[in-house]
């Protein structure tokens, strides 16, 4: 009869074990698992329109030669292009010179760029450090929704009092684009 008892309380102890580890892995599984239902999003995202003054975003400029550097509006090379944020939020747009062929000798400080709105200059740099054959002309440009920019971009060969005959007569090709996050 003792030996019956034992068997008994084995049983019923091997059992409550069984459903505490079966209950443990369910009781688990409830607690790390979980779902969710959302309705649809609609996220939406802002859209640019770039428009140039020759319906072109190509620079080709031969046969430069020096000028002085108050005669880029008169004499310089001359780029107009339009920035239009064509949507309903603001966003953030950078300028870049792009795949930019330039005669070596232009890689120089006295070739020089610079970006205009209006009378106002907001950027300037040289073609003296090309890399990856781009140029960043502009960062964080901010355009409210809606926001129309207008800009023109110089590039000239600065004079000097000096002989630049390796400078004249050179070549530059390059590529406008615009990008821009929300």
């Amino acid at each position: 009869m003792v030996e019956a008892k034992i068997d008994t309380d084995k049983k019923i102890l091997f059992v409550l074990l069984i459903v505490l580890i079966i209950g443990g892995i369910f009781g688990t599984y409830a607690y790390f698992s979980s779902e969710s239902n959302t309705e649809t999003q609609n996220v939406n995202t802002g859209t640019l329109s770039l428009e140039f003054d020759d319906s072109t975003p190509i620079i080709n400029d031969k046969n430069i030669v020096p000028i002085q550097d108050e005669e880029i509006f008169t004499k310089a090379t001359k780029k107009t292009f339009t920035i239009k944020n064509t949507s309903t939020s603001a966003i953030n747009a950078k300028i870049d010179m792009n795949n930019i062929e330039i005669t070596e000798a232009l890689k120089s400080p006295d070739f020089k760029w610079a970006l205009y709105e209006g009378n106002t200059s907001i950027a300037t740099g040289t073609f003296e450090t090309i890399n990856n054959n781009q140029i960043n002309i502009l960062n964080n440009l901010n355009l409210d929704e809606n926001a129309t920019k207008t800009y023109d971009l110089y590039i000239w060969i600065s004079y000097k009092e000096e002989p630049q005959n390796t400078l004249q007569g050179g070549n530059l090709t390059t590529t406008i684009t615009v990008s821009a996050v929300q």
